[in-house]
């Protein structure tokens, strides 16, 4: 893997009939570790559903993945306008949720899912 990554949030959300993808990120200079950096995961996380949330003042959203909706990923650099933007583009045209969850698994080092749980507050799945 290129030594250049970048830790991405992206979130799988429906808005009027439509799949949606936003993503955000930030470089890293080593691989994620699970234990040690769960508050930068979090963070990214918080940041996408920020974005979300300010983007249903017009059309309101929902999750299109469930539990895995909410994913956070670490990818070499070079594969973000290249490999993530191709299976993107495929998700929102198919909606096939497991054929993308199979190819991003294939870009990344690290993959998580995000899901609030009552009582235990945010959880991390590692994927």
């Amino acid at each position: 893997m290129s030594e250049f990554n970048y830790l991405i949030a992206l979130a799988m959300i429906e808005k009027s009939g439509k799949r949606f993808m936003p993503i955000g990120g930030k470089s890293v200079n080593k691989p994620i570790d699970f234990n040690d950096d769960k508050d930068k995961i979090k963070l990214l996380a918080l940041e996408i559903l920020l974005r979300v949330i300010q983007g249903t003042d017009s059309i309101p959203a929902k999750r299109f993945a469930g539990e895995q909706s909410i994913l956070v990923a670490q990818i070499p650099l070079d594969s973000i306008q290249t490999d993530l933007a191709t299976i993107k583009s495929k998700w929102i045209k198919y909606g096939d949720n497991q054929k993308f969850l199979s190819e991003l698994k294939g870009l990344s080092s690290n993959l998580f899912s995000i899901s609030f749980v009552k009582y235990s507050g945010v959880q991390l799945i590692q994927l």
